[in-house]
């Protein structure tokens, strides 16, 4: 389905110009112009109004270079929509990550410093819990920045699958 929106000045001849196929007969013409309106039952084709939505059919008989995809505007909208989103939900693990790695770099300092080490002095036991933390900071750095980059491939796939569909769908 196609639609048309009515600009000033647009009659029902213009319409028909407009619209209609130049190779066809006015039978033709004057059955396409009733399919027109069958499928427009809330438009007088005979007293246009300026912002008036002609929906127009798929079919032979009318030109479609003359009229835009009703299809297309919903198809952006939603990819605007879901692209948006996907920014937002990026920006947001982005955010979490940089605190997270800010307060892992302050645990580490804590317990790289010299106070901590003097508090916790020559216990074996609690240096070897104070170095597995250090490791586990280490490696929670590292899978957060994964993670990011996981989320944003997949924003970047989704993405590009949706405008895939998109295409498919407007045909």
């Amino acid at each position: 389905m196609r639609m048309l929106v009515i600009d000033k000045g647009t009659t029902a001849r213009t319409l028909r110009e407009t619209l209609l196929s130049s190779r066809l007969s006015a039978d033709q013409a004057n059955a396409a112009i009733e399919h027109l309106q069958a499928t427009n039952p809330h438009v007088d084709l005979k007293a246009l109004k300026p912002g008036t939505i002609v929906f127009v059919p798929d079919a032979p008989a009318f030109k479609r270079s003359a009229s835009d995809s009703v299809i297309d505007a919903v198809l952006s909208d939603v990819e605007r929509l879901v692209e948006g989103a996907l920014d937002a939900a990026r920006a947001r693990a982005r955010v979490a990550a940089e605190a997270s790695a800010l307060e892992n770099a302050e645990l580490g300092k804590t317990l790289r410093s010299a106070a901590f080490k003097r508090a916790i002095g020559q216990d074996a036991e609690l240096q070897s819990a104070v170095d597995a933390a250090g490791e586990a900071l280490k490696q929670e750095n590292q899978e957060t920045q994964e993670a990011e980059q996981t989320l944003t491939d997949a924003s970047k796939a989704a993405i590009a699958a949706l405008r895939s569909l998109s295409a498919v769908l407007r045909g």
